[in-house]
């Protein structure tokens, strides 16, 4: 089995972060380390950990935001591989266990993940979140197929570009391939969406590989980041932008790149619309420079009309 580091990070979550604790600290492959990175939390969530001052790691650092808390976490860890987990969410007992047979089927995978459920007052019940991927994506970005193990391809970039079914609680890799894509960026650390930068380029650095068992429960509640629709859609749209910039994306990426970047903004845009913020849709169409089609221009006229 695959020695792992943990890295949480946290703000203000007393309420949750004990469970989110023990869920890692009872794995039936046990953690190495646990790293705790306190995001300048005003509430007691130093009190409510001091129990487990012999188990785990907390470090309390001026506030941050949630990447760079996060990044944090990640760079204090001393194994090779990091396993991430967010402060309400919870491991079921073989989450690393799971992983670690992904990486036992994919020696050469740097760059894994397990699929999850929800619980919480705003679940869906019985929801699995690999299932929601659209027709024939697992199809396209399965290369070889182990049991409940999947091994991306190497074009998985790509088709990360319509659905991403990797989320951090679920993410482990290499603190070698963390470093190669880059690291996680302190530019996006307040940003909904900010975990998919890194998502989109380790995939780049690094072989990715899966498990589709369901091994993490994601607390959905009203605090939630990403349930800001609009704002996701923004993030991405911004984040693929500078990913292209900074010259990262292989040639052969880019056409369908850009036309994902457009098509992300016109999604914002119509959202905007159809939720009658028509000032911030006209404002966002002209800070985006978006491409929009005849129909998209009638609802941009009609929306300056509607503003004033």
């Amino acid at each position: 089995m695959i020695d792992f580091s943990v890295a949480i990070h946290s703000y203000n979550r007393e309420e949750f972060i004990v469970e989110t604790v023990e869920s890692v600290l009872n794995q039936t492959v046990a953690p190495q380390e646990v790293i705790v990175v306190d995001d300048g939390s005003s509430d007691n969530t130093e009190a409510v950990l001091e129990p487990y001052s012999d188990r785990i790691v907390y470090k309390k650092i001026a506030n941050v935001g949630c990447g760079t808390s996060r990044k944090v976490a990640v760079e204090y860890c001393q194994n090779k591989w990091i396993a991430c987990n967010d402060d309400d969410d919870i491991w079921l007992p073989t989450h690393l266990e799971s992983l670690s047979n992904t990486i036992e089927s994919f020696p050469k995978a740097e760059y894994v993940f397990s699929n999850h459920t929800q619980f919480g007052d705003r679940a869906i019940a019985n929801y699995d979140h690999f299932a929601t991927a659209p027709s024939g994506w697992w199809e396209s970005v399965s290369q070889c197929v182990d049991m409940d193990n999947i091994l991306l391809t190497e074009d998985a970039f790509l088709d990360f570009l319509t659905f991403n079914p990797s989320f951090p609680s679920a993410w482990a890799f290499t603190k070698q391939a963390y470093f190669k894509a880059g690291g996680i960026d302190d530019k996006y650390s307040r940003m909904n969406s900010e975990d998919s930068d890194f998502t989109r380029r380790i995939l780049l650095a690094a072989q990715g590989a899966c498990t589709s068992q369901k091994t993490v429960k994601l607390r959905r509640h009203g605090k939630n980041m990403s349930d800001n629709f609009v704002a996701n859609l923004k993030g991405k749209a911004l984040i693929l932008e500078d990913i292209v910039a900074k010259g990262i994306v292989p040639d052969r990426y880019l056409s369908r790149t850009v036309a994902t970047i457009n098509q992300s903004k016109i999604q914002a845009f119509r959202h905007l619309y159809w939720q009658g913020d028509h000032r911030e849709s006209v404002s966002y169409a002209k800070e985006s420079n978006i491409k929009l089609s005849i129909k998209d221009r009638l609802r941009m006229m009609n929306a300056r009309f509607q503003k004033t």
